[in-house]
């Protein structure tokens, strides 16, 4: 789980998310930056930034997050569907998971020789 800074208004990503989102974005190439997981703002904290930071484009920026701030919240809130449908596959997603550590768990068995079975007797005229 994430650990929060500053009150909540600010994160570190787990080493989970950090992995998702350099696999996510191309720019970010494994050595070029901190070893350290990057931190994220909640929305609160760009709320906060939007009162610190004066410029033209630092206000845009802060725009733009929130107007996806605003948009996810009311995706999740209309469509309660959409979480159940995602919670569904990811227990479908878990059961296959379980079900191939099972196959290759059980590969090496396969693959040992198998005993010849023994010659059957030959039924019928000769």
């Amino acid at each position: 789980m994430s650990q929060l800074y500053w009150m909540g208004y600010m994160f570190q990503l787990s080493e989970v998310e950090n992995k998702i989102l350099r696999c996510r974005i191309g720019a970010l190439k494994w050595g070029a930056y901190s070893k350290y997981p990057p931190r994220a703002f909640t929305e609160e904290g760009v709320a906060m930034l939007s009162g610190l930071l004066r410029s033209e484009r630092a206000v845009k920026v802060n725009v733009a997050i929130m107007r996806v701030f605003v948009r996810l919240r009311r995706l999740l809130a209309e469509d309660r569907g959409l979480a159940t449908l995602v919670t569904e596959h990811e227990h479908r997603l878990n059961d296959h998971d379980q079900d191939i550590a099972d196959i290759i768990k059980n590969i090496p068995r396969l693959t040992l020789p198998q005993p010849v079975p023994e010659p059957r007797p030959v039924v019928g005229f000769t």
